[in-house]
């Protein structure tokens, strides 16, 4: 069973957002020199051309089959480690995330192998929250960024366009 640091961020609105993406870069930069999390994304892309690119699709598809979406409680936002997500994974073939912890494990597996890793909030109502947040991974060159986004479809979010967009590098 997963266990959540809750996280609650000191503001609320964009400030808010911009403290949970701080915590999420702590945790996924953290997560990246763990010896498991490198072996787990060496063994994904055992093969893999290293051009960051293909790398970065393999990465997405090793997270898109291993975990599912499940939202947070409602009064707060439960952060999980990358390790614990794939220890989860390695137990019982999948884990239930958000997509927060999706973006985390996606960024971690991606910088434990050298690819560079961003974070992507999006809004989607017109002066409205930041709601949606996703990995992209780039190789160490600066190549084209590569979408992690495995969690919007199942938010409801694939048909809507976002009114706002911001990215930070992790």
């Amino acid at each position: 069973m997963l266990s959540a640091e809750l996280f609650m961020p000191p503001v609320l609105g964009d400030g808010g957002t911009y403290a949970t993406l701080a915590k999420m870069k702590s945790l996924a930069q953290g997560a990246a020199a763990i010896p498991l999390v490198r072996a787990t994304a060496a063994h994904i892309l055992e093969g893999a051309s290293p051009d960051g690119t293909e790398e970065a699709k393999l990465i997405r598809g090793w997270v898109q089959e291993n975990t599912a979406f499940l939202r947070d409680l409602s009064t707060s936002e439960a952060l999980y480690h990358p390790l614990e997500v794939i220890i989860e994974i390695q137990k019982h073939g999948i884990a239930q995330i958000d997509c927060e912890d999706v973006a985390m494990l996606a960024a971690a597996l991606g910088m434990s192998v050298g690819l560079r890793a961003r974070f992507v909030v999006l809004a989607f109502r017109k002066g409205g929250p930041f709601q949606h947040v996703f990995a992209e991974l780039a190789g160490p060159q600066g190549q084209m960024w590569i979408d992690v986004d495995t969690t919007r479809p199942s938010q409801m979010f694939e048909s809507v366009f976002p009114t706002r967009t911001f990215r930070t590098e992790v």
